[in-house]
């Protein structure tokens, strides 16, 4: 079963994963990343945002059995929720 974490409590994982030279996504667990912190933040909020995407779309299927009709507002929803987590993550700094 895969874990939906918010945002800042995979950032936290990374954090911890790092520590014990973890090289695994928190997010995806397949991806090595690289040990640099602009490159591994960058996979993991991609990551992240991959996964979004997959639940918005698994949700709403499941809620009427259709494909969403995928517009700029279905994108935008996406755009701000992980804005909002990333500004989330800022302050929590």
């Amino acid at each position: 079963m895969k874990f939906t974490l918010k945002l800042t409590d995979y950032l936290d994982q990374y954090k911890i994963n790092k520590d014990n030279k973890s090289s695994h996504c928190p997010v995806c667990y397949d991806e090595e990343l690289t040990g640099n912190i602009e490159d591994d933040v960058t996979h993991i909020i991609g990551c992240y945002k991959d996964q979004e995407i997959e639940l918005r779309l698994l949700d709403h299927m499941n809620k009427t059995g259709e494909f969403p009709e995928i517009d700029e507002f279905w994108v935008d929803g996406i755009i701000q929720k992980i804005e909002l987590e990333i500004i989330e993550c800022t302050t929590k700094i």
